[in-house]
């Protein structure tokens, strides 16, 4: 893992800083020139860490903790959803956003993908067995 730019700052301590019990984060990953070196990444763009933006999912916290923890991000930065009519009036969802490079999340980001690949696997054999068990 490499060390951190001035201007970056790893995902842990991100969670930290950021109030995330008010402001929902979420993650962008850039491809940028992944595309050349990773077999992988060459006909991926840039797509979001984060599944969900909540800020009370703590599943989520600590799945980007577990795999993503020293991975650097940069250029926070504050997005927003539109606006959205309510019967209360209009309203604005926002949130802050951190980039970070695919060629730093990419082994975390590969562990992620085999450890959901042995999870489903393993449920398949569950299913498996308990149709077998009940056919007999």
């Amino acid at each position: 893992m490499r060390e951190c730019n001035e201007y970056e700052i790893t995902i842990e301590k991100l969670m930290r800083v950021v109030h995330n019990y008010t402001d929902p984060i979420r993650i962008r990953v850039v491809i940028g020139g992944a595309w050349q070196t990773c077999d992988e990444a060459k006909h991926m763009r840039d797509f979001f860490l984060t599944k969900c933006y909540s800020y009370r999912d703590t599943e989520e916290q600590e799945r980007l903790l577990k795999y993503y923890k020293d991975v650097p991000v940069w250029n926070l930065v504050v997005w927003t959803d539109g606006f959205y009519s309510s019967e209360k009036g209009r309203t604005m969802y926002m949130g802050i956003e951190a980039h970070c490079h695919y060629k730093d999340i990419r082994e975390g980001w590969l562990a992620e993908k085999d450890a959901e690949r042995k999870a489903k696997r393993a449920e398949y054999r569950k299913r498996r067995k308990l149709k077998a068990e009940e056919g007999e």
